[in-house]
């Protein structure tokens, strides 16, 4: 497949300099016409500057896109069929016209020529050519065409109301011979059998200087006269003090009885332009919805869309909770938002001595439903945003609680678990503080492991021991019916043993960790009084986590206790065992000394019996023993 290439093409030039080099892309943007490239299934692979200036869609974006997603729906099968055509055919050029979409919602009529790119296989590629834009020429074309269908009537006699639009016609000497009532209307007065061209010339100056006049060295009449060919334009004119009018002016150049004339066709457009800008303003401001505009932003841009379309009028965004201005009367109140959530209203005061017509009233309407639209959506996407959003932390807090359980059951010592708790409760809560506390024989909290941020002046080791004062009997019931308490000041008590720090804490969360029916720690999280830390929030994430922390902090206890157990039953052993052989055999062993003391002398006789009280003394240590391996 070919390509276009953004290699450097020489171009010769006459003169000293000699030859320059000039980029490829940028010569091709420099073009009027849309050049373009696709691949075999019709997407998008170049396109240069010139798409924006036509359709208004920026090229980047564009490319990939496919080039029948831009094809009026009215003309899609015909294209389709075209192509299909072309390539089934083996043709390798295409030359048609079509409508492509434009970004603020019209569309342009393009004329297209195309180059089928096949490979060496004779496979079909992609193709290439270009897009040239002929509305405005075909739109003349179409007005002369009509306006010529009209001067048609005037040599029939048809009287000047029975025509649709204004007719004037000029001799030769460029004086008026007929006219019709529109022309009058037009002009605001009425136009004299005789009277010169340049009348109506100068009474329909145009309002815009940038569009062609009817006078002037270039304008329609002039040109007309010129070149013999009709001319034709639009005109937005404004006739005395009255409002700004919109016309489609054809300058008609023709024979009549062998006579030349000069027919000048006035045509009211006015309302067309005004439904056009209708169209167009609503087209932008849904688009600026779809770009994700603020709804401030977007509630600017109507009321300025409004007030430039609907001459003369006031617009004004009112809250739900507040007060239509009296005075004059209130033609148009359109709720923006939904039924239960309304934003506010958009209240439209019509100018003096005037009414809005319905035309005008569904306009307004129509940017309210644009804005409740943008409005909703955004609402959606916000809430969606806010769910993924807590569906992430929950994730978080889920790792955050498996690493945690880890750590707690892994841990030497019940105060190890406890500072593991506490570090990575404060990691995940990003709080200055998180502290676990148990309640004391009276119902206080004391704090038995702690957790601070780094940029505190504070040590851990200097909180532990420290209770918490809690006021009202309010908060102990709830801490007692295990439920999770928010308190506005973190009140840390020391004694003169263990003095309270001289750093004062704000809002604190309390959250019981009860899992069995003892007397619940509790898990503490709070900030520095001049921290710009936020609150803790996802209280619910929090107390799951101090559920598991509650679990794993029991399972340990649990498999303490095991152990102990353990320990007690092998103590038990080992003394059954003692006394029943241990002590069995001393005393057996004992009576055989004793028996002996009368068959043998003195002398040994002595040392038998010191041996005999030897073994009654053991036997004795060994019931202390086992009294002392019995669990009290």
């Amino acid at each position: 497949m070919t390509s276009v290439s953004r290699d450097t093409v020489q171009i010769p030039e006459q003169g000293p300099a000699g030859d320059r080099r000039v980029d490829a892309a940028q010569l091709l943007d420099t073009l009027g016409e849309v050049v373009f490239q696709t691949d075999a299934e019709g997407r998008w692979t170049y396109l240069n500057k010139a798409w924006e200036r036509l359709t208004g869609f920026e090229t980047g974006p564009s490319l990939g896109t496919r080039f029948l997603d831009y094809v009026h729906p009215d003309e899609l099968e015909y294209t389709i069929a075209l192509f299909m055509g072309v390539v089934a055919g083996g043709a390798d050029h295409c030359h048609h016209e079509t409508r492509y979409r434009t970004r603020d919602g019209g569309y342009r009529r393009v004329q297209i020529r195309a180059m089928v790119i096949r490979d060496e296989t004779g496979a079909v590629v992609g193709n290439t050519g270009t897009i040239l834009d002929v509305s405005a020429s075909r739109h003349g074309t179409e007005t002369i065409g009509e306006h010529a269908a009209l001067l048609e009537l005037v040599p029939a006699q048809v009287g000047g109301g029975d025509l649709p639009v204004g007719v004037a016609v000029y001799g030769a000497d460029l004086r008026l011979r007929r006219t019709s009532p529109v022309i009058d209307r037009v002009a605001g007065t009425p136009q004299r059998l005789g009277a010169p061209l340049s009348d109506l010339v100068d009474l329909l100056s145009p309002a815009d200087p940038r569009q062609r006049p009817l006078g002037g060295e270039w304008g329609m009449v002039p040109t007309a006269l010129r070149t013999n060919h009709a001319q034709t334009g639009d005109l937005d004119v404004t006739v005395g003090r009255g409002p700004v009018m919109s016309l489609r002016v054809s300058v008609i150049p023709s024979l009549q009885d062998g006579e030349e004339v000069l027919a000048v066709v006035l045509t009211d457009i006015t309302d067309l332009r005004r439904a056009e800008n209708r169209q167009a303003g609503l087209a932008r401001l849904g688009s600026q919805a779809v770009s994700g505009s603020g709804v401030d932003a977007l509630v600017a841009e109507a009321i300025r869309l409004i007030t430039s379309v609907l001459d003369g009028t006031r617009c004004e965004l009112v809250r739900p909770d507040g007060h239509i201005p009296d005075g004059e009367p209130t033609i148009v109140t359109a709720r923006i938002g939904g039924v239960w959530s309304p934003v506010g209203f958009l209240a439209v005061w019509p100018p003096a001595a005037r009414q809005l017509g319905e035309d005008e009233k569904t306009f307004v309407q129509a940017v309210a439903h644009v804005l409740t639209a943008a409005i909703e959506r955004d609402r959606a996407e916000h809430e969606l945003r806010g769910l993924y959003e807590r569906a992430e932390r929950g994730k978080a807090w889920l790792a955050a609680s498996a690493r945690m359980t880890a750590g707690v059951l892994t841990a030497p010592g019940m105060p190890a678990a406890f500072d593991a708790v506490v570090a990575m409760a404060r990691q995940m809560a990003a709080v200055d503080l998180a502290a676990i506390a148990v309640p004391d024989e009276h119902g206080n909290l004391v704090l038995t492991a702690a957790d601070v941020a780094s940029d505190l002046p504070l040590r851990p080791d200097a909180l532990r021991g420290l209770t918490i004062g809690l006021a009202g009997s309010q908060i102990r019931d709830e801490l007692a019916r295990s439920r999770t308490v928010l308190l506005d000041c973190l009140d840390l008590r020391g004694s003169r043993v263990l003095p309270a720090p001289d750093v004062s804490f704000a809002t604190a969360l309390i959250v019981p960790m009860r899992i069995t029916d003892q007397s619940p720690a509790v898990l503490i999280l709070g900030n520095h009084a001049e921290s710009t830390r936020r609150p803790p929030g996802d209280v619910e994430l929090v107390q799951a986590f101090a559920n598991d922390a509650a679990l794993a902090v029991e399972l340990v206890r649990a498999q303490q206790e095991r152990a102990r157990l353990a320990v007690f039953r092998d103590r038990d052993r080992i003394a059954r065992d003692l006394h029943d052989q241990v002590i069995q055999r001393l005393f057996a062993i004992g009576l055989q000394l004793q028996s002996l003391v009368r068959l043998i002398g003195d002398l040994a006789a002595a040392r038998l019996t010191a041996a005999t009280s030897a073994l009654d003394q053991t036997i004795e240590e060994i019931r202390r023993t086992i009294f002392a391996l019995q669990p009290s």
